[in-house]
């Protein structure tokens, strides 16, 4: 998202445009190997779990992430980094997915959605630099 900010004597005006985050996206992967890789377009997560509706707009503090889209190539770089600091509300590996790890010198913070693991999944590797628990888990 891009954004402009006019500031008078009477009153202030922020403009935004571009893609908004939204509000589930599914890790695909086939864009690169980090979350914050984009072709100059899309990124590496879809809103749909077949992995075909690309958006461009990186997931904020309100997205429940989860790994992973199956289709369309996808799921590809189960292995990834961060790329840049995240704030999720909730981050889940699903069922049939193969093992994820996600690493590098980044810090995640998963709010209050947490961290799930449904039955059936490969296993999931935690290992940024920071994990930070947004609130307390149960």
């Amino acid at each position: 998202m891009n954004g402009s900010l006019t500031v008078t004597a009477d009153k202030v005006q922020l403009v935004t445009s571009g893609a908004s985050a939204p509000s589930v996206a599914y890790w695909s992967g086939v864009k690169g190997a980090t979350w914050a890789s984009n072709d100059g377009t899309n990124g590496n997560f879809t809103t749909d779990a077949a992995g075909t509706n690309f958006v461009g707009a990186y997931p904020s503090a309100f997205t429940d992430v989860i790994f992973a889209a199956s289709g369309n190539g996808a799921p590809a770089n189960l292995a990834n980094t961060l790329g840049q600091d995240f704030e999720v509300n909730s981050l889940a590996f699903t069922s049939g997915t193969a093992a994820a790890a996600i690493s590098g010198g980044n810090q995640l913070t998963v709010n209050g959605g947490g961290v799930v693991l449904e039955n059936g999944n490969g296993g999931a590797t935690l290992a940024m630099n920071t994990l930070v628990l947004g609130t307390t888990q149960t």
